[in-house]
């Protein structure tokens, strides 16, 4: 039942980055990628949003929220707001120095072997 959830969510999670993403690109024709960098905003936003509710007792059992709105919805529309949440969580943990990191490996990283992916593709 979750890996339905999380298809569903998924489905509509990724149609909306690609409505909210190029309306704002088509309408703010600056050449930044500010519907992208809204999306990852905006998910960012959500993902606190539903980490609260279900952080609270009455929706503690509650299985259908994660699986479809975190996981799947949000994973669609962003994966940037699970990696907000999970330094969050690093933070609030207080390993400070683990966030740090964590950070700065996702980024560097991730834009390297983009790169490297699309030097190897060529």
């Amino acid at each position: 039942m979750n890996l339905l959830l999380i298809f569903a969510g998924g489905g509509v999670g990724a149609v909306l980055r690609y409505l909210v993403s190029t309306r704002l690109n088509n309408a703010i024709d600056s050449g930044f990628p500010i519907g992208i960098l809204c999306v990852n905003i905006l998910g960012s936003f959500a993902i606190g949003v539903f980490a609260g509710i279900v952080s609270r007792e009455t929706f503690a059992e509650n299985t259908i929220i994660i699986p479809l709105c975190m996981i799947g919805l949000l994973g669609g529309f962003t994966t940037f707001s699970a990696f907000s949440l999970e330094t969050i969580a690093l933070l609030q943990a207080g390993k400070y120095m683990a966030a740090l990191i964590y950070i700065s490996l996702s980024l560097f990283l991730s834009i390297f072997v983009a790169y490297l992916g699309l030097i190897l593709a060529k």
